[in-house]
């Protein structure tokens, strides 16, 4: 499960820098993207917890019963 976690961690957080540049570069003031960033790494932490469990979570087998 951790390894999971790490690897939607850093899948995110790479699409998040890339985000934060890009409106640093060309929409808004570099003063307004360090809470953006902030934010969407919190929120991005919280989510791809939340991914992990469900993913790595054991499914029941579906026990078929012949007779």
């Amino acid at each position: 499960m951790l390894l999971v976690f790490i690897a939607l961690v850093l899948g995110g957080e790479a699409v998040i820098v890339m985000a934060c540049l890009a409106l640093e570069r060309f929409y808004i003031a570099p003063s307004m993207v360090i809470p953006i960033f902030f934010i969407t790494s919190v929120v991005l932490l919280w989510v791809a917890w939340r991914l992990a469990v469900r993913l790595t979570e054991p499914r029941p087998h579906s026990a078929h019963k012949t007779g």
